[in-house]
């Protein structure tokens, strides 16, 4: 009979090369260590849906919203510790425009942890001719709960810290990435717009952006009946329709960033932007398990910040958020059932992840380009969290092996 490692081995390899035959995504990278030696690692399928090259584990990923964990509140807790900024400090203080009615309430800490009261999304390319009008448009949009009223993920609410670390760092939010983050950790294949030379090595996303011009189209036309009881609003409105047909984009995305708010603001966003490797994920994840777990001394922030980072801040109908980080629990977590209570995470839209688990000192990278060359609304819903218990359970019995 197996021992239980192997089976549970098999059931993940299983797992990995059914979804891919399905087409639940075109290729997949995994990485799963524990205690800093690896569990598992693999690379899968190929980098793109027309198998052009195959999957290896040095394919460079637009990883989507972990740019919210790995950079943005990051940014924010460096300013922290500098002394620049308090997290409970009002965003008004900073963004002056942002203020007027509930908006003056809203603190730094509610935009990263998703109660700020704004919208999960709004196409902001189809209310501004340039990046200054989309912003001013984001500065007024209205509030949908009163700020700390409810836990609301909301890409907008993660442009704005962005916008807060550039106007305090007085550079941009990818030079003060790369100067602040990503150089002193040695990352050589992490960053905002990656350069041309290395098009070979990126995994491409969708063939056109179709699933967001219909969100995008949807969200036109339900702000176009709120425009008609609201003087301003109607005045945001108008020529919304037109940018709708101009800000389509064609042929397969390769290079620039998938998600298009991010790309109407130059590629770099608070909320998206940020391409980067497995391995180098990894480091950056051994920079949050050394200060949540005290194992050993983290280089960017201090063992302080990351815990405030990675405990929870608000809690509300089932969902906890620390800074940056989704904690486990609640409904439909993308880590599974089998993971530790103290474990935080994200996941990107393109069909990327990332887990970590303080308790057992477990992290658990998947990288893959799910959107590629359509989005499948069901393809890593259904995915992460099998994966997630394989992974688990194939680490529980490799320790309890090598322990006996």
């Amino acid at each position: 009979m197996q021992d239980k490692a192997q089976v549970s081995y098999t059931r993940l390899r299983d797992l990995i090369d059914r979804s891919i035959n399905n087409s639940l995504f075109p290729g997949i990278v995994c990485l799963v260590k524990r205690r800093c030696e690896w569990v598992f690692r693999s690379a899968n399928g190929n980098i793109d849906h027309r198998g052009d090259a195959p999957m290896t584990q040095d394919v460079i990923f637009d990883v989507a919203s972990l740019t919210k964990p790995l950079v943005t509140a990051p940014a924010i807790m460096k300013l922290m510790e500098a002394g620049e900024l308090a997290i409970e400090d009002r965003v008004a203080r900073y963004i002056s425009d942002f203020s007027e009615g509930e908006r003056s309430q809203v603190t730094i800490c509610d935009l990263l942890t998703h109660t700020s009261g704004l919208p999960a999304w709004a196409p902001l390319y189809l209310y501004g001719e340039d990046e200054a009008e989309m912003m001013n448009f984001l500065f007024r949009i209205p509030l949908e709960s009163s700020p700390g009223e409810r836990i609301e993920y909301s890409c907008l609410g993660y442009i704005l810290p962005g916008r807060l670390v550039e106007s305090i760092a007085g550079t941009s939010l990818a030079k003060f990435a790369r100067e602040q983050l990503f150089e002193p950790l040695g990352l050589k294949d992490t960053f905002f717009n990656p350069p041309r030379t290395l098009l070979r090595r990126i995994a491409p996303t969708e063939d056109g952006n179709d699933y967001e011009s219909q969100m995008a189209s949807q969200f036109a036309q339900d702000f176009s009946a709120k425009a008609l009881q609201n003087t301003q609003l109607a005045t945001d409105a108008k020529g919304a329709s037109d940018r709708l047909k101009q800000t389509r984009r064609e042929g397969l995305i390769h290079g620039d960033v998938h998600d298009s708010n991010a790309y109407s603001l130059g590629g770099v966003s608070g909320n998206a932007g940020l391409f980067s490797t497995a391995s180098d994920i990894m480091k950056m994840a051994d920079e949050f398990m050394a200060g949540a777990t005290g194992t050993s001394e983290p280089m960017l922030l201090t063992a302080s910040s990351i815990r405030q980072m990675s405990r929870c801040q608000r809690s509300a109908d089932g969902k906890r958020r620390g800074l940056g980080w989704q904690l486990s629990g609640g409904k439909s977590s993308s880590c599974g059932s089998r993971i530790s209570q103290n474990a935080f995470g994200h996941t990107g839209f393109t069909g990327c992840s990332l887990w970590l688990d303080p308790k057992r000192q477990l992290t658990v990278a998947i990288l893959s380009n799910a959107v590629c060359p359509r989005y499948k609304p069901e393809a890593m819903s259904g995915f992460r969290p099998k994966f997630h218990d394989l992974a688990i359970s194939l680490s529980d019995h490799t320790f309890k092996q090598a322990k006996a």
